[in-house]
């Protein structure tokens, strides 16, 4: 134990079990460390070297910062963990606590970043991300040379992905499709080909029954008859759906897809002087149209009634 230069209260405090013996002395090394405020806590059966932070958060394991075992590790390395944390003067500037506590921050994003890896997974292949699915049109165009809508790709994710088994369990107690070799089909396989999807879609709008062949041509149908209800419906509509990659609606062809001017010439001229990028996931119709029910002060789910498959 070295005490701290403000007083009596230790700076580190080192628990020491006999060789072998090291198994559950973390619980009573915390007991002390958390009631004496000490900032370092070490475990030690002169071999294997636990080094813990006790004040910060976690379970005991994910507050320790290193484990260093003296019979695996080079004499070099060894000696740079054991100077970090244990250094007299490193210890009596605090230079030795800040560097524990950093490499407890460092740990804890880590495990952060890949407890959230499942849940990130999980969101994509329910709302296909635009640059996933950005990425596999675009490897489809160059295999054949022609390009599928993004409703076409939106369904091949969901029905190759999602409907995938083993599952694994995400921090949620949710479950995410295990994918792998093996366990996605790809295109074209028949062992379990995908069902056919039915792209018509039925829609109801200020009362009156429609249906359109897909839901690129019932987004367009639905703005063009919202329009004709307010002369400054797309301006107000522009504003309300610009994104971080495309704007969705703007005045000139290569302004909905800014950062992709590959792609403008994929745009279309919904009204004289208004263009919209229509090859977008079901998810963002859905949204352009919530958004569209907000100018116009209608509801969604009343006024408007329609199912985007996936959305």
């Amino acid at each position: 134990m070295r005490l701290s230069p403000w007083g009596a209260s230790p700076s580190v405090f080192i628990e020491v079990k006999a060789t072998g013996q090291i198994a559950g002395g973390d619980r009573q090394l915390f007991e002390y460390a958390f009631h004496q405020g000490v900032p370092i806590a070490i475990l030690t059966d002169g071999t294997e070297w636990s080094f813990y932070v006790p004040g910060e958060h976690g379970s005991y394991d994910e507050r320790r910062v290193y484990k260093l075992d003296l019979l695996e590790r080079e004499k070099e390395k060894a000696c740079e963990i054991l100077h970090r944390y244990l250094e007299f003067d490193r210890v009596r500037s605090g230079a030795a606590i800040e560097a524990a506590r950093d490499d407890y921050r460092s740990a804890a994003k880590e495990r952060e970043a890949e407890r959230s890896i499942p849940e990130a997974w999980r969101n994509i292949i329910d709302e296909p991300d635009e640059l996933l699915m950005e990425l596999l049109a675009e490897k489809a165009e160059n295999i054949c040379g022609f390009r599928p809508s993004a409703e076409q790709i939106e369904n091949f994710i969901v029905e190759t992905l999602v409907q995938q088994k083993p599952v694994l369990p995400t921090p949620r107690g949710r479950q995410v499709p295990k994918v792998g070799k093996g366990n996605v089909p790809l295109p074209g396989d028949t062992a379990s080909p995908p069902q056919p999807v039915s792209r018509k879609i039925t829609y109801q709008l200020f009362g009156r029954t429609c249906s359109a062949r897909n839901s690129q041509v019932a987004l367009e149908e639905i703005l063009k008859e919202m329009e004709k209800r307010d002369r400054a419906f797309y301006e107000k509509l522009s504003r309300k759906v610009q994104g971080t990659r495309r704007n969705h609606i703007a005045r000139r062809k290569e302004e909905v897809y800014p950062k992709r001017p590959d792609l403008a010439v994929k745009a279309t001229e919904i009204s004289p002087g208004w263009w919209i990028g229509l090859n977008i996931a079901n998810r963002e119709k859905k949204r352009i149209l919530l958004r569209a029910c907000e100018v116009l002060g209608i509801e969604f789910g009343k006024d408007l009634i329609i199912d985007f498959p996936n959305a």
